[in-house]
C-alpha cells in the first residue's frame, strides 16, 4: 500500500537526535505509569478512573473512548517495542472493549457502562466507533486475531452505513441506542449541538488511516480521500489557516471558536493520510493546506516559552491560554512534520522550546505523568489523571512518534 511521502531530503541533525534518549526515557515512564494504576488489582479489571491520588477507582464508570484509547497505545506501543508486558495489557484492553461495548443487539459501540460493564448510555456517536476502529486496528496489527478483524470490518461498514450523510456528504454525530434521532448530539459539555462537526470527522480519518495500514481496503481508501478533501476544501479556512469547528447539515460554517491545538494535530494527521491515499495530484492540493494551518498554530497560538494555547473565542475576541496537556502533544508532532515537509529551521525551533515545555511545565515526575494542565495554569485543576477525557493516547502517540520521525532524519 501507499507509505507517506513527499518529504524532501534533511541535512544530518544532530540537534534533534540530541532528544532521543530523554523521549525514550519518557515512553517508557509514561507506559510503566499507566500499566501499574489502570487495573484494579480488586477486579483485574481496566477502571473508568485513576484518582488525583494515583489510585485506581474501580467503582467508576468506563468510557469506551477512553478504553478504545488505552488500546490503541498500548497496542502502538507493543509494535514498537519487543516489550511482552505491552502485548498482555493489550490483550487484555481488546478483550474488555469488545466484550463491553460492541453493541450486539442493536450494533455500533456503547457510550458508556458501569465498573463492571453494564451499560448505562447506549447512544451511538460516531467518535465512539471512530476510536473503537482506531484501538482495534492498531491491536489487529500486533495480534493477527481474525475475530478482531470482524468487528474492525463491522464498524466501518457501520460508519459508511449509519453515520455518512449521503446528500450533502460528511459524517452525522451521534443517534440514541437503536439509531433514531438525538435532541443533544454534543459530544462534551464544552461542545456545540451541531449535526457535524470538525471533531468527528478528523477522528474518523485518523480511524481510517490506522484500519488502512492494516487492511489496505481499497473502500477504506477511497473513504480517507473522499474525507481529505473534506478537509481541505471545507473543513480548513484557507485564508485564515484554521479548522472550522461546527457545522449545520449542508454545512454552514456554526463556529464560534478556533482551537490551535486541533489545528496542529489536523496538519499532520491529514498529512498521514493523503500520504497514505497516494493521490500525487491530492498531495499537491493537501500540502498548502497542511502548511497552513501549521504555521497559523506557531504565529497565533504560540507563548512565550513555545507552549501552544488552547483556543481563539470569536465573540470575546480573547485567546484562552491555557496549556492543556495534549495541545502540547500535537503541537511536537505537528512541528516536526511541518520541519519534516519544508526543511525549516523555524518549525525544528519550535520543537525544541516545545518539548523544553513540557519537560519544565508539563510533565510530572514526582508520581504522576502528564498534568492535564501545566503547572503555570494555577487556577487550574485536573479532575483526575486518567479517566473519560483523559488516557495515555495522546502522549504515548506524540513520543513515538516523534521517536521514529527523528532516527529517520541522518544523525
Amino acid at each position: 500500500m501507499p507509505s507517506v511521502v513527499s518529504q524532501p531530503p534533511l541535512e544530518r541533525d544532530e540537534v534533534l537526535h540530541a532528544l532521543i534518549p530523554d523521549l525514550q526515557v519518557e515512553l517508557d515512564r509514561v507506559l510503566s505509569w499507566w500499566a501499574a494504576r489502570m487495573i484494579s488489582p480488586r477486579t483485574g479489571r481496566i477502571v473508568g478512573t485513576i484518582l488525583n491520588s494515583g489510585l485506581p477507582d474501580d467503582t467508576s464508570s468506563v468510557r469506551g473512548i477512553y478504553l478504545s484509547r488505552i488500546l490503541w497505545a498500548f497496542s502502538r506501543a507493543a509494535a514498537y517495542s519487543s516489550e511482552p508486558r505491552l502485548s498482555e495489557i493489550a490483550d487484555h484492553a481488546a478483550d474488555q472493549l469488545v466484550t463491553d461495548f460492541i453493541d450486539v443487539e442493536t450494533g455500533g459501540v456503547l457510550w458508556e457502562t458501569d465498573h463492571a460493564g453494564k451499560p448505562l448510555d447506549g447512544r451511538k456517536q460516531c467518535y465512539a466507533l471512530a476510536f473503537a476502529l482506531y484501538g482495534l486496528s492498531a491491536y489487529y496489527r500486533v495480534s493477527k486475531r481474525t475475530d478482531i478483524a470482524d468487528v474492525a470490518a463491522s464498524l466501518f461498514h457501520q460508519i459508511e452505513a449509519r453515520f455518512r450523510d449521503p446528500v450533502h456528504g460528511g459524517y452525522w454525530e451521534a443517534f440514541t441506542r437503536n439509531w433514531d434521532a438525538l435532541d443533544d448530539v454534543r459530544l462534551s459539555d464544552k461542545d456545540q449541538s451541531s449535526p457535524k462537526s470538525m471533531n468527528t470527522h478528523l477522528h474518523v480519518m485518523e480511524a481510517y488511516a490506522e484500519y488502512y495500514r492494516a487492511t489496505g481496503s481499497e473502500p477504506v481508501r477511497q473513504a480517507m480521500a473522499t474525507l481529505v478533501d473534506l478537509f481541505t476544501d471545507r473543513i480548513v479556512d484557507d485564508k485564515r489557516g484554521h479548522l472550522r469547528m461546527f457545522w449545520s447539515a449542508d454545512w454552514c460554517d456554526e463556529s464560534l471558536t478556533d482551537s490551535f491545538g486541533h489545528d496542529i494535530e489536523a496538519s499532520w494527521l491529514t498529512w498521514e493520510a493523503v500520504n497514505l491515499v497516494g493521490d500525487p495530484e491530492q498531495i499537491a492540493r493537501a500540502r498548502m493546506t497542511v502548511l497552513r494551518l501549521a504555521e497559523s498554530c506557531a504565529t497565533e497560538g504560540v507563548g512565550r516559552s513555545g507552549e501552544i494555547y488552547d483556543e481563539y473565542d470569536h465573540v470575546s475576541g480573547h485567546i484562552n491560554t491555557t496549556r492543556i496537556w495534549w495541545v502540547q502533544a500535537e503541537g511536537l508532532v505537528g512541528f516536526l512534520n511541518a520541519y519534516q515537509m519544508t526543511g525549516k529551521a523555524e518549525y525544528r525551533r519550535r520543537v525544541m522550546e516545545l518539548w523544553r515545555f513540557v519537560n519544565d511545565h508539563v510533565i510530572d515526575r514526582d508520581g504522576g505523568e502528564w498534568r492535564w494542565f501545566s503547572s503555570l495554569d494555577t487556577t487550574e485543576e485536573s479532575p483526575y489523571w486518567g479517566g473519560p477525557w483523559k488516557s495515555c493516547y495522546h502522549n504515548v502517540r506524540t513520543l513515538i512518534e516523534c521517536l521514529e520521525r527523528i532516527r529517520s532524519i541522518p544523525a
